[in-house]
């Protein structure tokens, strides 16, 4: 069947296995004799023998394809660089946002764009914006948009790829509206609207808006991204955790607290009873080492507040319960629990823990009412175990990891997305 396969995806290695890309796969035999028609213009011919002479390419091509296209009842824009004015397409396109308008794309290079995108933003309309690095964009285009923007507007360092998409998705959250999708391969610049050999589909369709957003609110948001105004503060949750005499324990006390955008984490009131401290390898958790010979409750005092917000904050307690050798204690430093991967993917975990003896024990899954959602016998090896389990389909939410052995029990938060 006549299909057409598109998106910013360069086919490389490192395009389609390490930098982030976008693909469409579009079935439908009308858009595919345009793409058809673009592709013979570059080639020369109509046959399988290319001609030099009468080939075009960038701006020797004409403007002689259709542009628009109704595909399974949905309107589907195509064109293509450098002959359609693609540029004034993406500012007629944000200029269509009046609800919403997420964008992710390499580069923003011209002025114009940077304008309308924060004409938007002054309108009222949520917008967020997502570049590959700021060097990669014009200087008053990072003026523009940092001002409008604020934390709206961010950088992406997930992974040392290239954020290599040239997406933008607008009114997904108003169906009433008109909701699309712009992608393809033209990079936002004057080189891609004046030079190059580009090709650009607008899809109307809420479904298809829909999930290119859900893209979008993954990578922005792992980008320190504020995706919605922060109109209250987080929530932070007690914690408890347990250890031995001398033993350090560390807290990810950012599991179970609530919070809309990323926040930074400080403690207020320490430990009265031993060492508390964030380490610095890890900035989001708590480190508590008991005093020579302390026993007892401890606890420490932290504070969360939004990085885009700091007078928004909010503060909860870790209380640590410090056992002696002669009660079953949760170990930590070489003997700790660790379970991985974390937060769980398809029900796979893996448990490793260090004993000093061969011994049997169980592991048991609760969820966050106590109630066990499964328990597994198993034999420990003195030294290094990793014990690998399906637990099958969990619902979304925090559950509660713990391996009982005979002389130690260990407990972890384990989170299912």
């Amino acid at each position: 069947d006549p299909l057409v396969w598109t998106g910013s995806t360069n086919l490389t290695d490192g395009q389609i296995n390490t930098d982030a890309n976008n693909v469409i796969i579009i079935q439908d035999q009308s858009l595919a004799r345009a793409y058809k028609i673009e592709f013979e213009e570059m080639w020369g011919s109509k046959n399988a023998t290319p001609s030099n002479l009468d080939s075009r390419f960038g701006f020797n091509k004409k403007n002689n394809t259709p542009h628009e296209f109704e595909i399974n009842g949905k309107r589907v824009e195509c064109y293509f660089s450098p002959t359609d004015g693609v540029n004034a397409k993406i500012v007629e396109n944000i200029n269509t946002a009046s609800n919403d308008l997420s964008i992710a794309t390499m580069l923003i290079t011209r002025n114009e764009m940077a304008d309308a995108i924060a004409t938007r933003k002054s309108a009222g309309v949520a917008v967020n914006v997502l570049t590959n690095a700021e060097g990669n964009n014009g200087a008053t285009v990072n003026t523009i948009l940092s001002a409008a923007l604020g934390t709206h507007y961010t950088f992406d360092n997930v992974s040392n790829g290239i954020m290599h998409h040239k997406y933008m998705v607008v009114d997904q959250d108003a169906p009433a509206s008109d909701p699309l999708t712009f992608t393809g391969s033209h990079n936002w610049s004057a080189a891609a609207d004046n030079d190059n050999d580009e090709n650009t589909l607008i899809v109307h369709d809420a479904t298809i808006a829909n999930i290119y957003y859900q893209n979008f609110v993954k990578r922005f948001v792992d980008n320190d991204g504020v995706l919605f105004e922060l109109t209250g503060p987080p929530t932070a949750v007690n914690d408890s955790a347990q250890t031995g005499v001398e033993q350090i324990v560390t807290v990810e006390v950012l599991l179970n607290d609530i919070k809309q955008s990323p926040v930074a984490l400080t403690i207020v009131t320490p430990a009265v009873n031993g060492d508390s401290y964030i380490p610095f390898s890890n900035p989001n958790v708590i480190s508590y080492l008991p005093h020579a010979g302390f026993t007892g409750i401890d606890s420490v005092t932290y504070k969360i507040a939004y990085l885009a917000s700091p007078n928004l904050f909010d503060m909860a307690k870790v209380y640590i319960k410090v056992v002696g050798s002669d009660g079953i204690a949760e170990t930590s430093g070489k003997n700790r629990l660790l379970v991985f991967p974390n937060p769980v993917i398809n029900g796979n975990i893996n448990v490793s823990c260090f004993l000093p003896s061969a011994d049997k024990g169980t592991i048991q899954l609760f969820d966050i009412t106590g109630k066990q959602i499964s328990k597994l016998a198993v034999n420990l090896s003195a030294g290094e175990n990793v014990i690998s389990h399906n637990f099958g389909k969990l619902e979304q939410g925090t559950y509660f990891l713990r391996l009982t052995s005979s002389k130690a029990v260990w407990n972890q938060k384990v989170i299912v997305k």
